[in-house]
């Protein structure tokens, strides 16, 4: 109906112009200009609109430090693309192949989700996020070479992005897996065995080439 399309219409042009007030450093509006979008969508039930609206949102929401607004935002459209949220250690999910324009959005949340993560200590949580985006990047780098040489690039350094990130996170969890090791050996008061074996000089980078290796 015409009602509809007057709202469909307005709901792109908030989000157009969020995007721009974003670029031009005005998150605050952005973010007010994408909640509009995003209650547009929520009407009109385009749920491919509300995934883009929830992401460029949380991007305003992180130029505004607003690290908790941001996560929420993402965790929602993360969970929207993937139908539930993400395995600890997630392998190449099965809507990579659903074309790669959405792979790289999603994969640009994860890695968004996953700083956030890791700012907050929660290392695993991180670890699983750049995983994600990796496997997506990964997955659609031959999908977007196919498009053009610049998307392939873009998709390209995505991936190496979320590995050298992945890199850091398990670096963080293998740290936080070792405190947790010291308080339980500080409670007993005794000696551990596997403290004395932990291998603190294994690089978390090589860690993960060898698992996807």
């Amino acid at each position: 109906s015409s009602s509809r399309a007057a709202l469909a219409s307005e709901g792109a042009a908030r989000h157009a112009l969020g995007l721009a007030c974003l670029s031009a450093g005005d998150a605050p509006r952005a973010v007010e200009l994408q909640t509009g979008y995003l209650d547009a969508c929520a009407a009109l039930g385009d749920r491919e609109g509300r995934r883009a609206a929830l992401r460029a949102r949380a991007e305003a929401k992180l130029r505004l430090a607003d690290d908790d607004g941001a996560a929420r935002d993402l965790e929602e459209a993360a969970n929207a693309d993937a139908g539930e949220d993400d395995p600890p250690l997630a392998a190449p999910p099965p809507e990579a192949a659903e074309g790669w324009v959405a792979a790289e959005a999603r994969a640009r949340a994860c890695c968004s989700l996953g700083k956030i993560h890791l700012r907050r200590g929660r290392a695993e949580a991180s670890v699983a996020r750049f995983r994600t985006a990796f496997a997506l990047a990964r997955a659609n780098e031959a999908a977007a070479a196919a498009e053009s040489a610049e998307a392939a690039a873009r998709m390209r350094a995505l991936a190496e992005t979320a590995r050298v990130n992945v890199g850091a996170a398990l670096g963080a969890a293998r740290r936080e897996a070792f405190l947790r090791e010291v308080g339980e050996v500080g409670k007993a008061g005794t000696a551990s065995d596997k403290l004395a074996r932990w291998d603190v000089e294994k690089d978390p980078r090589v860690m993960f080439e060898e698992e996807t290796s």
